[in-house]
């Protein structure tokens, strides 16, 4: 498939399970964003430790 963008995209449109691309995004309570369906797995799967975002894990 080819790159649709040209240049840098900018990191906050880039998912933090998947690194690439915000496909569909989802918002935590703390502010950062992730593909849908990457939150949705990650939370099938996730120890219930009481963190919702994988970034303050």
């Amino acid at each position: 498939m080819p790159n649709r963008f040209e240049g840098p995209v900018d990191p906050d449109l880039i998912c933090k399970l998947c690194g690439k691309v915000l496909e569909d995004p989802l918002s935590t309570p703390c502010g950062h964003v992730f593909c849908a369906a990457c939150a949705l797995q990650w939370l099938s799967k996730a120890v219930p430790d009481g963190h919702l975002c994988t970034v303050h894990t």
